[in-house]
């Protein structure tokens, strides 16, 4: 029996990836002059950071329970989207320091949907998740280096002009741009969810569901007869990896700048052809991973990506002591190092939600990635307060990360057996509708 992957969903959902992409893209850049030209203090910009993480964190695995208890990503899809809308509205038509922190807060929520998203893509495409998974996120990674050639290339070069009586300007052209870029992409998104399916055996009879088990009875190990509980050993292994990555990635993206000025002399037209190399070997390590989980299971994809972090990791520490100003092994190096860390990212990433989605059931699908996610969120919140606080001790800069990628490794190691999906056979019950009454 073959799976009817509903393509229409899986596009709907990888266009929103892709507007998420864009909004990176397009904010990010331009964020800080734009603050800077309401006169607000330079800290403001952390708090802006800051708040849209903390939404997100938040938001997340409520907007996951609200989507489980649906079983439809129907209200919570279009509710993130109009957070997403009306924030960048805040945003940018009302050009203040405090308005852009509310926007910021609000569109945050819109990307609260992001665990939802991953349980509900995981449920309609079975066995083949991993890789839409891969896709979806590919997507996103795809928008940011689409949103940095279109910046470059057009809005820039927009120049000043009103709409319904509200100014836009170069600093707040970015915010205008999302809103067009949510209303557009979120009408296809929100059209696809009538493509959505309703549960993992809408499209089954019983017929054929006693029919596959006989016939693939014998390629499972064990059965899984009884839900896992919430805080389960894959939910633990996979949040510290997450944590782990994300914790390393943050630190990077926020001393890179200093870094690279410090040890290479490096200006903003340096730093920008960095980020963009970056942004490509995103997009290389996200398509191959897609391709690699044709082949290997999640839990492998993790191991190589775990390990292959943590080795990078360790180098670094290394050669950041004994760097000294324009060494003539330092670009090499770090260039070496900066191509296998990039790649790896997307190994953990996509695999822990892989796992995650395999182990758990229909019920509690969105809810488990939306607390993924929310890890992750924290994580990005706490990199950056370490890397700045250890500057002064480059050793210990990586420190926390190679520390949590340690005890990940030898988490993985230990629960082997307990990692593999394809092993485990769900008992249908576990999928049952349940009464919400």
């Amino acid at each position: 029996m073959t799976e009817r992957i509903p393509k229409f969903f899986v596009v709907g959902m990888c266009l929103w990836y892709l507007a998420t992409g864009m909004e990176y893209g397009f904010i990010l850049p331009t964020i800080n002059d734009y603050i800077k030209s309401t006169g607000a203090p330079a800290n403001t910009i952390g708090l802006a950071l800051t708040f849209f993480a903390l939404s997100g964190l938040l938001s997340s695995p409520v907007i996951g329970w609200l989507t489980d208890r649906q079983k439809s990503l129907k209200v919570s899809f279009v509710f993130s989207l109009l957070c997403s809308i009306i924030g960048y509205a805040a945003y940018t038509f009302f050009q203040s320091a405090s308005m852009i922190l509310v926007g910021r807060l609000i569109s945050g929520i819109g990307w609260g949907v992001d665990g939802a998203i991953i349980g509900r893509v995981s449920l309609a495409t079975g066995k083949n998740s991993g890789t839409f998974i891969g896709i979806c996120l590919l997507c996103r990674q795809v928008g940011i280096i689409f949103a940095g050639v279109l910046n470059f290339a057009w809005i820039s070069n927009w120049g000043v002009f009103s709409i319904f009586g509200f100014e836009i300007n170069p600093f707040n052209s970015a915010g205008f741009v999302c809103i067009i870029i949510y209303l557009v992409f979120g009408a296809v998104s929100v059209l696809s969810l009538k493509d959505e399916p309703k549960g993992s055996n809408d499209d089954v009879s019983e017929a054929s569901v006693m029919l596959e088990e006989n016939l693939t009875e014998k390629q499972y190990k064990y059965k899984q007869v009884e839900k896992l509980p919430l805080i389960s050993e894959q939910l633990v292994i996979c949040l510290t990896g997450s944590v782990a990555v994300y914790v390393f990635q943050s630190i990077i993206e926020s001393i890179a700048t200093l870094i690279s000025r410090y040890y290479l002399g490096w200006g903003s037209a340096e730093n920008a052809i960095l980020f963009a190399g970056i942004g490509v070997l995103a997009v290389i390590g996200y398509a191959l991973t897609v391709i690699v989980q044709l082949f290997f299971t999640p839990r492998l994809t993790l191991l190589i990506g775990v390990a292959i972090q943590l080795v990078c990791l360790i180098c670094f520490s290394f050669v950041l002591p004994f760097a000294n100003f324009r060494d003539s092994w330092l670009i090499p190096s770090m260039g070496f190092l900066t191509v296998f860390f990039i790649t790896m990212i997307p190994f953990m990433i996509v695999s822990s939600a892989s796992i995650l989605s395999d182990f758990s059931v229909e019920s509690n699908k969105s809810m488990i990635q939306g607390i993924r996610i929310s890890f992750e969120r924290l994580a990005q919140l706490l990199g950056p307060l370490w890397g700045a606080n250890m500057l002064h001790s480059p050793a210990l800069i990586f420190i926390f990360p190679a520390i949590l990628l340690l005890i990940n490794l030898m988490m993985i190691i230990l629960s082997w057996k307990w990692l593999d999906g394809s092993q485990f056979q769900l008992d249908d019950k576990l999928n049952r509708p349940t009464n919400t009454n």
